[in-house]
């Protein structure tokens, strides 16, 4: 895993780099929600996994240059290793940074 791996310093074009970090190490699926009626829906969400330096660099440009709310990297822990990642929920959210970062509709789940 990637649990060591900076984000990168200096010069760089922040977008270009979390687009092509993204193609590689995101989702975008559905998980199941309850609306405050009690019916269970589906809802797009966005992942983003890696070293937890890198995680909270992207949350941070898109907090600070997108508009979305600040989220808390959160640690993942498999067979394989440890990463973190953060999960983008709302409804407004995603559509926005689906369509900055480029990620195909075809990458959209069903679980």
């Amino acid at each position: 895993m990637d649990k060591s791996r900076l984000y990168p310093t200096g010069e760089i074009d922040h977008i270009e780099f979390i687009r092509g970090y993204c193609y590689t190490k995101s989702v975008v699926d559905t998980w199941k929600r309850k609306t405050r009626k009690g019916d269970v829906i589906r809802s797009p969400r966005l992942r983003i996994y890696g070293s937890q330096d890198i995680v909270y660099h992207i949350d941070q440009y898109f907090a600070k240059n997108i508009g979305t709310t600040p989220k808390k990297p959160a640690l993942h822990t498999t067979k394989q290793g440890d990463c973190w990642v953060i999960y983008y929920l709302s409804i407004k959210e995603i559509p926005v940074l689906v369509s900055i970062l480029e990620l195909s509709q075809k990458s959209i789940q069903k679980q």
